[in-house]
């Protein structure tokens, strides 16, 4: 008697795939779905955000030169909106960094006038204050 010849292993029968097109890169037209939608800070609250003309507006008043300084103190110290305090604070700190230029510039002037007095014996009266 002969033994049953061995057959090799059939291959798993090949199922097509189903197609699944990839989600659209943009929402449809009319959708309008924010997913931060319920994290997003209430319009009026402290940490609303600013919005460009506001942006706008609050430096054109702070560039007002007392009236600004004076806003800017109020609204960096304020418990107002936290968008419009870190700006406040910003020209602030541009107002210092400004104020000690302008300090080191006057130093700096009084030595190089007093240092080379002599030369500035000829100008004229209107730049008096540098003799």
């Amino acid at each position: 008697m002969s033994a049953a010849p061995i057959q090799p292993p059939q291959p798993a029968p090949v199922v097509p795939a189903q197609y699944a097109p990839p989600p659209p890169a943009y929402p449809p037209p009319g959708h309008t779905h924010n997913a931060n939608a319920d994290q997003m800070p209430r319009k009026g609250s402290r940490y609303a955000v600013v919005s460009t003309w506001g942006f706008m507006w609050t430096n054109f008043v702070l560039g007002i030169p007392v009236i600004g300084f004076i806003l800017a103190l109020v609204w960096a110290f304020g418990k107002g909106n936290m968008n419009r305090r870190n700006l406040a604070r910003s020209w602030l700190v541009y107002m210092l960094i400004g104020i000690g230029f302008a300090v080191i510039m006057y130093v700096l002037a009084l030595i190089f006038a007093s240092t080379f007095g002599g030369w500035l014996d000829g100008v004229p009266d209107w730049l008096s204050f540098l003799r």
